[in-house]
């Protein structure tokens, strides 16, 4: 599902897009769209569709411009869910999972005495990875090998009916996750919501991260079911900032690829990618650690837009250009490298 907007059009790639605006605005709408068989693309001839969208949303006091691409998503997203329509990416992680192609339990214990022979020492997981069973396969072979010095790290994503519960919301998603992991506790439990300024949509405000989810992950700690806080530092970048420079967390989990090289170094002006304004520079300050994610760009950085059969689909922009076809296209400028290896193109950034 991806958004590209013009002085003229609302153009949707995917059937999210249909969805959200011919079921919720249909019948006054349904001529105002044509479809491209070639792409296939959904193209809405008036603008303000981009709009009422956003208002469908939960911000009917206004639209303030979007400070990051992850942005479009969680709005689309959140209005579905408004629209009492079923959470297309929990649907999505549903399927993944249920899945009987995507590996045995055999397959799963030999990639991970790989990884682990190779070197690999932190494992990431998520409630939201086929739904639990991310974490119910690797606890069950963790518990399996019983191998030393590996840490575990999960996450927890609040949607906004929790968002007036969040201890208790907090609580009841780590303990469930260490069930499913076999553990007592984890070494790192990150935050999973996009932080915005002022919150809205799937998005938590830095107050209510600061004031709500700080403290809950504290008693967590010193209940002994976490070692490290963390939170995955996308949203707003001037939030990703505020909550950094609280030194509140241990860790953050940061955009940094080839494509976006922006939380280390300054951008060009108009360069087609979330600016996250030098965010190690905070990072280092604050004495955060951090842990590099989209390290390939969704997998643009190969270049190519082929994907295994069992690979999940093609992700939105995430934290790169306006859509997933235009990322591919400037990854294949960086060709030469790609060809020497991808691990050279995550390693070297």
């Amino acid at each position: 599902m991806s958004f590209l907007f013009d002085p003229k059009e609302a153009h949707g790639q995917g059937d999210v897009f249909l969805r959200l605006f011919i079921e919720r605005f249909a019948p006054e709408w349904t001529g105002a769209f044509r479809y491209d068989q070639a792409k296939p693309a959904w193209t809405a001839e008036r603008i303000d569709a981009s709009l009422r969208a956003y208002f469908a949303a939960g911000r009917p006091n206004g639209a303030p411009r979007l400070a990051s691409f992850e942005g479009w998503s969680d709005t689309v997203r959140s209005a579905l869910i408004w629209l009492g329509k079923a959470d297309p990416v929990a649907s999505m992680e549903l399927a993944r999972a249920e899945d009987p192609e995507r590996g045995d339990p055999a397959d799963q214990e030999r990639t991970i005495t790989r990884a682990i022979a190779a070197g690999v020492s932190y494992f990431d997981t998520a409630v939201q990875y086929g739904n639990g069973e991310s974490e119910k396969n690797l606890g069950r072979v963790l518990q399996k090998l019983k191998p030393a010095n590996v840490a575990v790290g999960t996450k927890v994503r609040l949607p906004p009916s929790e968002f007036g519960r969040i201890a208790d919301a907090v609580r009841m998603s780590l303990e469930g996750s260490l069930a499913r992991l076999r553990l007592d506790r984890v070494d790192i439990f990150h935050l999973h919501n996009a932080i915005t300024e002022t919150g809205g949509g799937l998005a938590l405000s830095v107050r209510q991260v600061l004031g709500d989810v700080v403290p809950a992950f504290e008693r967590l700690r010193q209940q002994g079911k976490t070692r490290f806080l963390g939170i995955t530092a996308v949203g707003d970048t001037a939030a990703l900032h505020q909550v950094i420079d609280a030194r509140a967390f241990d860790s953050a989990q940061v955009v940094y690829n080839m494509l976006n090289p922006s939380a280390a170094e300054e951008l060009p002006t108009n360069y087609p990618a979330q600016d996250y304004g030098r965010l190690f520079d905070h990072t280092k300050a604050a004495g955060v650690g951090v842990v590099g994610i989209r390290v390939l760009a969704g997998g643009a950085l190969s270049g190519s837009a082929e994907r295994h059969p069992i690979a999940s689909p093609a992700p939105e922009p995430i934290g790169s250009a306006m859509s997933y076809d235009a990322d591919v296209d400037r990854a294949r400028r960086l060709i030469a490298l790609v060809k020497e290896g991808l691990p050279n193109c995550c390693t070297m950034f």
